[in-house]
C-alpha cells in the first residue's frame, strides 16, 4: 500500500521501501521477487549503482550468471574510485560456490593500474587471491603509513598465518589487543594457538573474545571451545559446552557428528 500511495512522483521512502524488500525476499528465498524489487528502483534511478549490486547477487542465486556479471559490470562503472566493490563482487560469487568468477573481478581491479588503489585495498586483493606474499608485503606498507585498523592487522596477521609464521602472527594480534580489545582477533589468536597445540592459551583468548560486545564470532568461538576441552581430555566439559552449543546453533552439522564422538567418551 505504502508503494502505490505515493503519488506519480516517487519519493525516497519508495526506494527505501523497495530495497527493503528486495533485502526481506532474498532472505526468504523469494530470489525471482527480490530481482524485481531491484528492477523497480533501477527503471526509476537507472545509475543507482547499489541496486545492480543487489539485483547481481539475486541473479547468482538463481543459477543467471551473466546477467549478474552484466549488473556487477555496470555498478562498476558508477562506482568513483571504490576499490572495494571488486572484493564486494568477489564475495558474492565465493558465497555461491564459484570462486573463479570473483577471482576474475579481483585480478581486473589490479590490472586497472588505478593510481588511486590504496596499499590496503592491494594488499587485501592479493590476500583473497591467494598471493600472500603480495598481500603481506602491501600491508606492511599500509601499517608502516598509519593503517592499524583492526581489518589492516587481521589480513596481514593472516597473511604471515599462510606463509608459515604463526607465532608473528600472534605478536601483530597481541600488539593490537593490547589496547584495543577485537572479538575477531581473540578468535584468531584462538585459532592460530589450536593449531600450535596450544590449548590451554587458546581458551583464555576464547575465553576473552566471548566477552566482548561483538557477538558475531560467538559461534566459531564456542565451536573452538569445545574442541580445545576435548583435546585436553575434559570431555565433561566439552559434553557440557557442546549441549548448550546445540540447543543455539541446531543446523551445526559438524557440531551435530562431533556430539556423537563426545557421548561416547
Amino acid at each position: 500500500e505504502a508503494l502505490n500511495s505515493g503519488g506519480s512522483v516517487p519519493k525516497d521512502i519508495d526506494y527505501d521501501i523497495n530495497y527493503y524488500l528486495g533485502v526481506c525476499y532474498y532472505k526468504m528465498g523469494r530470489y525471482d521477487d527480490s530481482i524485481a524489487r531491484y528492477d523497480a528502483i533501477i527503471d526509476l534511478r537507472p545509475k543507482e549503482r547499489d541496486a545492480y549490486m543487489q539485483r547481481g547477487i539475486a541473479r547468482i542465486a538463481v543459477g543467471k550468471i551473466n546477467e549478474a556479471k552484466e549488473d556487477f559490470d555496470t555498478a562498476i562503472s558508477y562506482s568513483k574510485k571504490d576499490n572495494g566493490i571488486y572484493i564486494d563482487i568477489f564475495n558474492a560469487f565465493r558465497e555461491a560456490g564459484l570462486t573463479q568468477d570473483g577471482e576474475v573481478y579481483l585480478q581486473q581491479a589490479l590490472d586497472s593500474n588505478d593510481s588511486s588503489m590504496s596499499k590496503f585495498d592491494k594488499g587485501r586483493i592479493y590476500f583473497y587471491l591467494e598471493d600472500y606474499t603480495n598481500a603481506r608485503n602491501f600491508l606492511e606498507e599500509a601499517r608502516n603509513e598509519g593503517e592499524k585498523g583492526e581489518d589492516v592487522i587481521l589480513l596481514l596477521g593472516q597473511s604471515y598465518e599462510n606463509l608459515g609464521d604463526k607465532n608473528y602472527a600472534i605478536s601483530l594480534y597481541d600488539t593490537y589487543l593490547a589496547t584495543t580489545p577485537s572479538a575477531a582477533l581473540y578468535n584468531q589468536c584462538a585459532k592460530c594457538y589450536i593449531e600450535l597445540k596450544d590449548y590451554s592459551d587458546a581458551v583464555t583468548y576464547i575465553n576473552n573474545g566471548l566477552s566482548q560486545e561483538d557477538k558475531s564470532y560467538d559461534q566459531q568461538l564456542r565451536f573452538n571451545q569445545i574442541v580445545c576441552y576435548e583435546m585436553m581430555g575434559d570431555f565433561e566439559t566439552a559434553r557440557s559446552l557442546m549441549a548448550t552449543y546445540i540447543k543455539d546453533y541446531p543446523d551445526d552439522e559438524v557440531a551435530a557428528r562431533e556430539n556423537k564422538f563426545l557421548i561416547t567418551r
